[in-house]
C-alpha cells in the first residue's frame, strides 16, 4: 500500500482548521451562556455557518485527494495534482469562514452591507476544486476502462 503523503498532511490541515472554526463557535459560546443553538445572536449563526459549511465540504474533498493520490496511472502528477487542488479548497474555505466571520457587515434586517467578496472567492475555490478533482477521477476511471 502506497503511503499518501498528501492526503495525510491534507488531512492534518483540514484538522486544524475545523479545530480553529470549532474554537470560534465554542469561545462565542461560552462568552453569551449559549449550550444550543443561536440564541438569535448573528455573529454565533455565522460561525456556527462557517463550521458546518466547512465540515459539509471537507469530507468529500478528502476522500477524492485521498483517491487522486492512490492512482497510478499519471504518477507524480497526481500527488501534485491533488495537492494543488487541497491547498485550493483550504484557501478558498478560510476565504469563506473570514469573510463570515470577521469582513462581512448586516444591518438591523438581517441583510448584508459590505462586499462579499472573500466569500464569493471562497467558494468559487472550492467549487473549482471539488469540479478538478471529480473530473479527474471520471477522466482516470474512463483511461483506467480503456
Amino acid at each position: 500500500m502506497p503511503y499518501l503523503v498528501v492526503s495525510v498532511i491534507m488531512g492534518g490541515l483540514f484538522g486544524l482548521f475545523f479545530l480553529t472554526l470549532t474554537s470560534l463557535v465554542f469561545m462565542r459560546r461560552r462568552k453569551l451562556l449559549v449550550a444550543l443553538g443561536d440564541a438569535g445572536d448573528l455573529t454565533l449563526l455565522r460561525r456556527i455557518r462557517a463550521q458546518g459549511n466547512f465540515v459539509e465540504w471537507a469530507p468529500l474533498v478528502l476522500i477524492l485527494i485521498v483517491l487522486t493520490e492512490l492512482q497510478g496511472f499519471f504518477t507524480p502528477y497526481n500527488q501534485c495534482f491533488a495537492a494543488v487542488c487541497g491547498i485550493l479548497f483550504l484557501i478558498g474555505r478560510t476565504c469563506h469562514a473570514y469573510s463570515l466571520v470577521c469582513h462581512e457587515q448586516y444591518n438591523e434586517q438581517n441583510q448584508i452591507t459590505s462586499n462579499p467578496i472573500f466569500r464569493v472567492m471562497g467558494m468559487m475555490m472550492s467549487i473549482f476544486s471539488l469540479m478538478l478533482l471529480s473530473l479527474w477521477q471520471i477522466a482516470s476511471g474512463v483511461v483506467f476502462f480503456l
